[in-house]
Parts: C-alpha cells; sequence; structure tokens
C-alpha cells in the first residue's frame, strides 16, 4: 500500500509545506518498503509537479481545476485513487 499525499498549491506554485510533507511521506515509505503518491487537485504546471519527485514521491497524480473548498469532489478523487 502507498503512501498517499495531499499537496497544497497557491496561484500554481507549491506551498513549502507541502515539500515537506512529501519528504516525511517519502522517509515513512521507506520504512514501510513502499512509494509516495502525490495528488495535487489544482491547476499546476508540469514543472511544479515534477519539483514533487525531488522530494520523494515516486508518482503525481493530478486533478486540476478542482476548487478549493469543494470537498465533495476532492473526497470523490481520493476514493476513485
Amino acid at each position: 500500500m502507498s503512501v498517499l499525499v495531499y499537496t497544497e498549491s497557491w496561484n500554481g506554485i507549491f506551498r513549502k509545506s507541502s515539500f515537506e510533507t512529501v519528504s516525511y511521506a517519502s522517509e515513512t515509505a521507506k520504512v514501510l518498503g513502499t512509494d509516495v503518491i502525490a495528488v495535487s487537485l489544482e491547476d499546476v504546471s508540469d514543472d511544479e509537479l515534477n519539483k514533487l519527485g525531488n522530494y520523494g514521491a515516486t508518482k503525481v497524480i493530478s486533478v486540476p481545476n478542482i476548487n478549493k473548498g469543494d470537498s465533495q469532489s476532492a473526497a470523490k478523487v481520493f476514493l476513485d485513487l
């Protein structure tokens, strides 16, 4: 089972806390012997998404255009993973 991480961005740029969370998830995944899946629910460039790999994400799932605060749509994305 993978370690799943929600990443938050602002105006298309990931917040520092997202990189820290991915890094922590990566360390946890190493202990568990699994991988890290980072999920972005906002419109973020490919270059920005690729940065998550530098912090240990082995897979990045991007679902753009989900409005912040739309918890039902966000929950459906995670449920479908």
